[in-house]
């Protein structure tokens, strides 16, 4: 195994972890506050911000690299 292996592998599963956090957390936030609520708080609008930017920049980031990963700043040089 190579070491571009390891990083490809170290970078899939930071952006899957990023996408499992940002999705969990937008969903505990509208499972557990009323909306009218949570839009109101500047706490609930700042931690839902956080959560929505990490779950969707993660996930665009997988479906990028599944689409082209030849465009992977990790591919082979040789």
């Amino acid at each position: 195994m190579t070491k571009n292996f390891w990083v490809k592998l170290d970078s899939l599963l930071f952006r899957i972890a990023g996408a499992v956090l940002g999705v969990s957390g937008c969903v505990g936030l509208l499972l557990n506050n009323p909306f009218q609520v949570l839009i109101t708080n500047m706490y609930g609008v700042v931690f839902f911000l956080i959560f929505a930017v990490l779950g969707s920049y993660s996930t665009f980031s997988i479906i990028k690299e599944l689409i082209d990963p030849a465009e992977s700043p990790f591919e082979e040089t040789k």
